[in-house]
C-alpha cells in the first residue's frame, strides 16, 4: 500500500519571530504539514531566533517604516519568484495580513503556482 500523500503550504508571514507566526507553523507541522516559510524579519523581539523550518528569508523590515516597506517588498518578489519551484510544489498558499496576501499574489502569478491562496 502506497504512503499518505503530505501537504506542502507556503506561509508568507510578516515576521519569522514573532511569536503567532512560529506557533502558527509549528501547529502545521505537528499535524504533518511541510511548511515552506517566506517570511521578513523584524528586530523588535527574539533577534536571535532561527526559524526551524525550510525558510525563504525575504530580508529585514522596520514598522512604520512605510516607503522602505514598500521597496522591500518588491525586492522580495524577486526572492519569491527566484523560489519558484518551491511555490509551485506547494498544495496551500497562505498570508496572514494584505501585504503578504498582495506579495503572495503576485509571486503565485509570476510563478504559476496554480495552489489556492487563503488569506
Amino acid at each position: 500500500m502506497g504512503g499518505a500523500m503530505r501537504t506542502t503550504l507556503a506561509y508568507f508571514g510578516q515576521d519569522c519571530t514573532d511569536s503567532a507566526v512560529i506557533r502558527r507553523i509549528a501547529s502545521f507541522r505537528g499535524a504533518g504539514v511541510q511548511v515552506v516559510g517566506l517570511t521578513f524579519r523584524r528586530l523588535k523581539f527574539n533577534r536571535t531566533y532561527r526559524p526551524d523550518w525550510d525558510n525563504i528569508d525575504l530580508d529585514t523590515t522596520r514598522d512604520r517604516d512605510y516607503l522602505r516597506r514598500a521597496w522591500m517588498l518588491v525586492r522580495a518578489l524577486a526572492r519569491c519568484v527566484a523560489a519558484g519551484q518551491r511555490l509551485r510544489r506547494a498544495d496551500l498558499i497562505m498570508a496572514r495580513n494584505i501585504d503578504m496576501a498582495l506579495l503572495a499574489i503576485a509571486a503565485r502569478t509570476l510563478t504559476g503556482a496554480r495552489a489556492p491562496l487563503v488569506y
